[in-house]
């Protein structure tokens, strides 16, 4: 702003001597704006932006001539104080046109940016610069985290105070540095606004300030239109044209929704959007478009042969995977191969089979030559089982498969079977086994020397009538002569049939075991069959039974 005067004697109206002091003071605490001397009577200073409201004084042959800038009078019929309501007509920015309009620029060689010459208006205060471009300086960067500044206009409004509104001047916003980092807030109340200019992006580190680094924030001051205040109604036909609207101008954000209907479009216009649009649309190869120009409808088909072929011509079969299309009955199948031996033990790496919630919902068949199952993990001792569920209630298994042990020989682990009944074609085996100890009628203190002495006799069955039945007797025992040479026979007897023998013979008194087997066929009659477990002194010494065990199997062909 540019602050000048002329100063005469108040009597002759001449011009005040040469060189006479003036001083330009703040009017809120009379502190010095600027000083100088008249030449031929004229004094001027200049600012950036404008002063505070002020009083200047001129001292001339003895005495002072004070000047207030707060003078209230009239401009033709507006008075001077009411000028900065009517400049808020205008919505505040850079004013266009006015010098250099305060771009801001980077030289790149430094930390400061220009901004240039030009005016503003915020909130009906002017702010000018037009003596020279500004040069401000970049405060330096921070080592870590960038940072964004800010470029500013601010004012003091009306009505902030009549000492200090009024007051325009630019400044510089320093922001925070951050990983990512945001402009300063300006402020924007009563007692004082800002409007950004540019804002300058301070990299970590840097050093100089790039072109690159400014980004421009001005907004250009104009006539405050009020959002929807101006209605088509308003506007002269033609008016507003292609020349008053930049490029990209008008987006969704500026027109309501459904504002633009067919009635507000000319006939033209529509006719040009559609026509335009039907230009755009090419027909490919196997595709039709009818163009209804009268109806302003655009139909596109397709045939749907090509559909079929294209869709088929898209699908290739893979390994182990055939397809079989049929172009008469528009068809397409595609069948799945598992080669013999493609399922490896490395591709069902799967310690479960489930399919819904862990439950085979259906039959599992292996149609494969040679097929078989393995389970359990190999090359590691482990327990593999195989739980059978057959029972009205639910728990833990009905029937078990366990396997365990082995030998490092194929066939030489041990399957346990628990079952409260094991058949065989439907017919129930029966297991049956009996044990010995001790007891008063053979111990050691009655020691047999000779004839036959029974141990037990055992219940087998009962066997199913007419059935077969496959008998394995197996007797053990352990007995203990009372000299060397002594011999015995340990018998064992199926059904009353042949009778197997075992001839034990004494080495020293210490206690010997003894084994026979015999096996039978028998026919069942619906009842139990005998098996009895004996044994027969024969010659020598006399001995005693330690111990003893008999076990009966019974499997029905």
């Amino acid at each position: 702003m540019i602050v000048r005067g002329y100063a005469r004697n108040k009597t002759t109206g001449a011009a005040v001597p040469d060189t006479s002091v003036v001083e330009m003071r703040a009017e809120l605490d009379n502190v010095l704006l600027a000083s100088g001397t008249t030449t031929a009577g004229l004094y001027q200073f200049a600012f950036d932006g404008n002063p505070p409201p002020y009083k200047i004084s001129v001292v001339s042959g003895g005495e002072t001539k004070i000047v207030s800038s707060k003078v209230v009078g009239m401009a033709g019929p507006t008075s001077i104080s009411g000028i900065p309501t009517l400049l808020r007509m205008f919505s505040g920015g850079v004013v266009q046109g006015v010098y250099n309009e305060l771009a801001v620029t980077a030289p790149g060689a430094s930390m400061t940016v220009s901004m240039a010459t030009g005016a503003a208006v915020v909130r009906g205060i002017p702010y000018e610069n037009f003596a020279a471009a500004k040069t401000i300086t970049i405060a330096a960067a921070d080592v870590t985290n960038p940072r964004i500044d800010t470029i500013a206009i601010e004012v003091v409004p009306p009505g902030a105070g009549e000492n200090i509104e009024g007051r325009s001047a630019y400044v510089k916003l320093q922001g925070a540095p951050a990983a990512t980092p945001v402009a300063p807030a300006l402020t924007q109340s009563s007692t004082l606004f800002q409007i950004p200019i540019a804002d300058v992006r301070v990299d970590a580190g840097l050093t100089l300030i790039a072109a690159n680094k400014i980004t421009d924030r001005r907004v250009f001051a104009g006539p405050f239109i009020p959002a929807l205040s101006v209605v088509g109604a308003q506007l002269a036909n033609a008016t507003v044209g292609t020349a008053q609207l930049t490029d990209l101008g008008v987006t969704t954000a500026k027109v309501a929704d459904l504002a633009v209907t067919a009635a507000k479009l000319n006939a033209d216009v529509a006719e040009y959007i559609q026509d335009t649009i039907n230009t755009a649309l090419v027909a490919g190869a196997n595709v039709t478009k009818t163009y209804d120009d009268v109806a302003n409808t655009i139909t596109v088909a397709v045939a749907d042969e090509n559909i079929d072929d294209r869709v088929a011509a898209l699908i290739v079969a893979g390994a182990n995977i055939t397809k079989t299309y049929d172009d008469v009955a528009n068809t397409l199948t595609l069948a799945a191969i598992i080669a013999d031996g493609s399922v490896t033990d490395a591709k069902l790496a799967l310690r479960y089979l489930q399919l819904t919630g862990g439950v085979l919902t259906n039959d599992l068949h292996l149609n494969y030559v040679n097929a078989r199952i393995e389970h359990g993990q190999r090359g590691a001792a482990n327990t593999p089982v195989i739980d059978f569920h057959s029972g009205a209630t639910d728990v833990d298994f009905d029937s078990r498969l366990v396997a365990s042990g082995g030998t490092g020989s194929s066939g030489n682990g041990t399957l346990n079977v628990t079952a409260g009944t094991f058949s065989h074609n439907g017919v129930a085996l029966s297991l049956e086994r009996a044990t010995f100890m001790p007891g008063t009628a053979y111990a050691a203190t009655g020691a047999q020397t000779n004839g036959v002495r029974t141990l037990v006799t055992m219940a087998v069955g009962p066997l199913v009538s007419g059935v077969t039945y496959d008998i394995s007797c197996t007797h053990f025992c352990t007995l203990r002569g009372t000299g060397a040479g002594a011999t015995a026979s340990l018998r064992c007897n199926i059904n009353g049939g042949v009778q197997r023998s075992e001839e034990f013979q004494v080495v020293d008194a210490a206690p010997r075991g003894a084994l026979v087997t015999q096996s039978a066929s028998v026919t069942g009659t619906g009842v139990s069959i005998n098996v009895t477990g004996s044994v027969a002194y024969e010659t020598g010494t006399s001995f005693d039974v330690r111990a003893g065990q008999i076990t009966v199997i019974a499997i029905p062909r």
